[in-house]
Parts: C-alpha cells; sequence; structure tokens
C-alpha cells in the first residue's frame, strides 16, 4: 500500500502526509519519516528532505487548513483534520504508480463529488452573487440529458441569448463539468464566464484543451470568451507539466481548490472522505504496525 514510489518532490511530500495519516499519530519525527521512506519506497534523506520543504510550503500557503504543523524536529498531524477538505482531496489524487486502496480508474460517484466540491469552491472564490452548476454528462441536477435541451436550459439560467450554431446531441456536455458567472447588478450582458474541466485521472495535461471555446461561441451567444478552468485534486508542481496546462487553461489544483474554498465539505464528501480515511488506514495496518 505504501510501497508505491512516487515520482517528483510534490508526490513525496503526499507520500509522507499519507504515512503519518496512516499511523494516525500526533508526532512523527524526521528520522522516522526517513526510516519509513527508506523502508517502503527507496526514498533516500535527501529525497525525503525535499518532500519535507513541499509541506513546508503548503503549510504556509494554507495555514489552519492544512492538517500538518512541521518543525525542525518532526511533523505533528491534527487528527481533527484526518477528514477536511486537504485530505479528501489527497485520497482522490491518483499517483504515477497506482495503489491497492484507490479504485482502478475514478468512479461516476467520485467524478461527481469531486464536481460538486469544485462548483462549491468557485462560488467562494468569485464571491458574492456569482452562480455555479455542474453541467458534466450524466447530470443529476436538472438539466435535460440532451444536450440541445441542455444548451438552452443553461442560456436560461445564465440569462444569455442561444447562439445560432447546431448543437449536437453527441456532444453531451460539451467537456464542461461546472459553469460558472458572476453577472453584474444591472444584469447585462459582458459578464465572466467559466467553463470548467474537472478529472481525477493522473494524465491530466491533455484534459485542459477538451474545452473547444469555438464551439462554445456558436452555442451561447457570451459577449465575451469565457474563462477555462481545470480542476485536478492533484498538487502539481512548476515545470513541464503546469506550464503545458496553463496554456490552454487556469489551473485549479489541491492547494489553489483549498486556498479558495471557505465553505465547509458537504455531507456527502464528508461522508465519502470518512469511508477513504478508514479503507486507507485498515490497507495500512498490517503495514505500518
Amino acid at each position: 500500500m505504501l510501497e508505491a514510489t512516487p515520482v517528483g518532490n510534490e508526490e513525496i511530500a503526499d507520500w509522507i502526509e499519507l504515512a503519518i495519516i496512516a499511523g494516525g499519530q500526533k508526532g512523527n519525527t524526521n528520522h522516522k519519516i526517513q526510516k519509513l521512506g527508506s523502508e517502503w519506497t527507496n526514498l533516500n534523506e535527501v529525497q525525503i528532505a525535499s518532500g519535507l520543504r513541499v509541506m513546508e510550503r503548503r503549510e504556509s500557503l494554507l495555514q489552519d487548513k492544512y492538517p500538518f504543523t512541521i518543525n525542525d524536529l518532526a511533523v505533528v498531524f491534527n487528527e481533527n483534520l484526518a477528514i477536511s477538505l486537504y485530505t479528501y482531496l489527497l485520497f482522490n489524487t491518483r499517483p504515477t504508480n497506482s495503489v491497492p486502496w484507490q479504485s482502478a480508474s475514478p468512479t461516476q460517484q467520485e467524478s461527481d463529488l469531486f464536481e460538486e466540491v469544485v462548483s462549491l469552491t468557485l462560488k467562494d472564490y468569485l464571491g458574492q452573487s456569482s452562480e455555479s452548476i455542474p453541467f458534466g454528462w450524466p447530470s443529476k441536477y436538472g438539466r435535460p440529458e440532451q444536450f440541445p435541451q441542455a444548451i438552452d436550459w443553461l442560456a436560461q439560467k445564465m440569462s444569455v441569448r442561444l447562439g445560432l450554431a447546431f448543437r449536437p446531441p453527441r456532444r453531451k456536455d460539451g467537456g464542461v463539468d461546472i459553469v460558472a458567472w458572476k453577472p453584474f447588478k444591472d444584469r447585462r450582458s459582458g459578464f465572466p464566464i467559466y467553463l470548467v474541466q474537472c478529472t481525477l485521472q493522473k494524465e491530466f495535461v491533455s484534459k485542459a484543451r477538451d474545452i473547444d471555446l469555438r464551439h462554445w461561441a456558436g452555442w451561447l451567444d457570451m459577449d465575451r470568451d469565457p474563462i477555462t478552468i481545470l480542476a485536478i485534486p492533484k498538487a502539481i508542481a512548476n515545470g513541464e507539466q503546469w506550464n503545458e496546462a496553463t496554456a490552454n487553461s487556469i489551473i485549479f489544483e489541491r492547494m489553489r481548490i483549498v486556498d479558495s474554498c471557505n465553505s465547509p465539505l458537504p455531507e456527502g464528501q464528508l461522508e465519502y472522505a470518512g469511508k477513504l480515511l478508514s479503507r486507507f488506514r485498515e490497507f495500512a495496518s498490517n503495514h505500518l504496525a
């Protein structure tokens, strides 16, 4: 369970966090973390130190939203945050090398729950008077099943005119899982609109290109080009993947989601995160006894 070797400093930090959560202890010395890394993944002291520096950056950014406190000698885990937005996203992050306590590929339930979290986060991020609705197919949020009717439904929700382009039924959701917007008090056109693609898949870079604004400009008369967003539970380091993805969409990754969301985790996600925590600790008990 903890034997899957992490790739890169962000995944090493995730691995340290999961190892500490698995043990459920409040204090974990740096020496103990290095020992675990060496025994289970062949991580050396330099790699563990790099992972700890990533955790320090996360703590600095997220402050009391982050479940860990890092000092020169140890990492202290806040058990009260064992089920939180941060751990929910951590548990839903699929590392480069698969782990047996996660499903082989994301389930529809996992995808739906993640879209709800992202929709909630966007409302917090955009602030008062903003709107955000899950639009992905299949939908359980009241949108019509057929794509042409779904676009008509969305246009009415947003108070925008329909475009003149043909709306192919095969499109399902046009690559968009969430639509968010922030109208002005004058209710006139020309307000900011956000089209969001969510993914729990390991390979996320190509998903940043899923939304074709040329098609959406024909389906909805929006006056201004919308902003595209890719939302993922993974923490992404600066580098090639970040640069390629951000060339196509704004990225809402784990740090940005947790930092932007000020609402409590919804009941469904709390229950699901609790099940993941129990499953994870059950798997870990044989390894960390």
